[in-house]
């Protein structure tokens, strides 16, 4: 669904899915600070992960910072 603006109301229609792209941009390494990286880029990360955390069972490798 996209939201369309026609005359000061929002209209939503279906997007071919042809028209549809995304975006993805992810860094990973052994030793930054995803802090500093959301302050450089001045946006927020959709999942950070840092390197020797333990979740869902297992240990995390390196440190993450996605968006």
């Amino acid at each position: 669904m996209a939201s369309i603006f026609n005359r000061n109301k929002i209209v939503k229609r279906k997007v071919p899915r042809k028209h549809q792209c995304r975006v993805y941009f992810a860094l990973g390494g052994d030793e930054f600070v995803p802090e500093e990286v959301t302050k450089l880029l001045g946006i927020e990360p959709t999942k950070v992960s840092y390197k020797g955390k333990s979740t869902k069972g297992y240990m995390i490798r390196k440190t993450s910072w996605i968006f």
